[in-house]
């Protein structure tokens, strides 16, 4: 009597169906190859700056997380000369090379819950073909490859960061 219970049991146990799992795309490797994925929308400033729009992905760029919700910006031309400006007190306050190299830089302009405009900032001294219209990562390079983000209402910057040197 027990062992035909527990069959019983057993067999009923196997009929009901898990739960069903949310899709992929909302987990961190998903949003991760969002971010990195091309982008049709990426606008080119000049020869060695691009721009790109704010996609709900990217707030995987901004460390420390900025105060949501974020919203896309774009950069005036006084935004951009700023971000430029501070680009280079970065570089001179972080000597990231010997020689300098000659870096390429990837801008995305964003507007936090404060109404603070914030660019994060990746340039690179080696650029793929594709560094125009896709989010750049190397592993390795060392100071060939760094990470900031600039807050342009304060004029400041954080999370400066390069790759490892292998």
């Amino acid at each position: 009597m027990t062992r035909s219970l527990f069959f019983v049991l057993l067999g009923l146990g196997g009929c009901v169906q898990p739960p069903a799992r949310s899709p992929g795309p909302t987990t961190t490797l998903a949003r991760f190859n969002r971010f990195y994925a091309p982008r049709a929308d990426a606008q080119r400033a000049d020869s060695n700056v691009v721009v790109f729009p704010f996609h709900p992905d990217d707030t995987l760029a901004f460390v420390p997380r900025l105060t949501g919700p974020l919203v896309p910006a774009a950069l005036s031309p006084a935004e951009a000369g700023a971000t430029d400006s501070l680009v280079r007190a970065v570089e001179h306050a972080h000597p990231v090379a010997s020689p300098p190299y000659r870096y390429r830089y990837q801008y995305l302009p964003v507007v936090d819950g404060r109404g603070a405009k914030h660019v994060w900032v990746n340039a690179f001294c080696r650029s793929p073909s594709s560094w125009a219209t896709q989010v750049v990562a190397f592993k390795g390079g060392g100071a060939c490859f760094y990470r900031v983000q600039l807050n342009l209402t304060t004029r400041r910057y954080a999370s400066f960061s390069t790759n490892a040197p292998k």
